[in-house]
């Protein structure tokens, strides 16, 4: 695996996939900003420079795509991955247009955290492997 990112901003609004993502990222070096809305997330986003995000769609008030969209303008240079519940997931042209690729996009529940590790190690490279558990 290649250098994960330094920082990691981990979006989810349920605690226990948060913490443990957090947990795991932590553990392998990372600094870890955990929040459980988009509202919050830009909140840090404002005042930290995450290198990468791990963002639920599925968030209370602002969608994750919302997040996405806004971090974009806010931090152009994150790298991100979408991890969601919704195995009919499909990213918008938005999203798209923004070079978000399906290789970006995981289905909860993961059952090994290396892939997101090793996807966010490409992500940070600038290449992506292909993997498996995307819609």
């Amino acid at each position: 695996m290649e250098r994960l990112p330094r920082s990691l901003l981990i979006v989810d609004d349920e605690d226990m996939i948060r913490d443990t993502l957090a947990a795991y990222f932590e553990a392998l070096g990372c600094t870890v900003y955990g929040v459980s809305s988009g509202e919050q997330a830009l909140e840090i986003l404002a005042e930290a420079c995450p290198e990468a995000a791990i963002v639920d769609i599925r968030l209370p008030g602002m969608s994750g795509q919302e997040m996405l969209l806004a971090a974009h303008a806010l931090r152009p240079g994150m790298r991100c991955l979408i991890y969601t519940g919704s195995l009919e997931y499909h990213l918008s042209w938005e999203l798209l247009a923004l070079g978000m690729t399906s290789e970006q996009v995981f289905v909860k529940p993961v059952q090994d955290m290396h892939v997101l590790a090793t996807a966010l190690s490409a992500l940070t490279a600038g290449r992506l492997e292909h993997h498996k558990g995307h819609p």
